[in-house]
């Protein structure tokens, strides 16, 4: 059976979506009030519709929908570095990752990891991530915290001190 919400919910996530474009309006200037992206408008989605499958999003449509997100879940088998969930933590958006390839090491503690064949623990890992509360509120902070470990200064001096270790191998 699809997991259904507990009751309340929906309109708690509704609310949190409509505040969070309401703040990325304000911040941004250049956002739509309604987030239009490739013919999806996420204002108009109906009550229920707490998931969104995408296929390849264009660069300039991802903040809009990070935006909107409640939370950004990637059920990869295999994730080469795992920057989206890098992406969706900057974002300040709770994240669920499975366990397999980096998306662990990406993550850390800011999201919530869970075995890809688990269906049940994702869909309380879900539950869990999408839910306004304390425990949401703790992994978004964790989340920016992880996320500006990741620079691309750091990623560029880490690639730098393992390639001179190797010539010097």
């Amino acid at each position: 059976s699809p997991l259904q919400p507990d009751e309340g919910t929906n309109e708690n996530i509704e609310d949190d979506h409509r505040e969070q474009q309401h703040r990325a309006g304000e911040t941004r200037g250049k956002r739509p009030a309604a987030a239009q992206v490739r013919g999806l408008d996420v204002a108009a989605l109906p009550r229920g519709a707490a998931v969104v499958r995408l296929a390849r999003v264009p660069r300039a449509d991802l903040d809009v929908l990070f935006d909107a997100a409640a939370a950004v879940v990637v059920p990869s088998r295999y994730e080469g570095f795992g920057l989206p969930a890098l992406e969706a933590m900057a974002h300040g958006r709770p994240v669920v990752v499975s366990s397999a390839g980096s998306l662990p090491e990406v993550v850390g503690d800011a999201g919530l990891v869970v075995d890809p064949d688990d269906v049940p623990s994702w869909a309380d890992a879900v539950v869990v991530a999408s839910t306004p509360g304390a425990e949401r509120d703790a992994m978004i902070r964790r989340g920016l915290r992880q996320a500006a470990t990741c620079t691309a200064e750091r990623s560029a001096a880490a690639f730098l001190r393992s390639l001179r270790t190797a010539v010097n191998s």
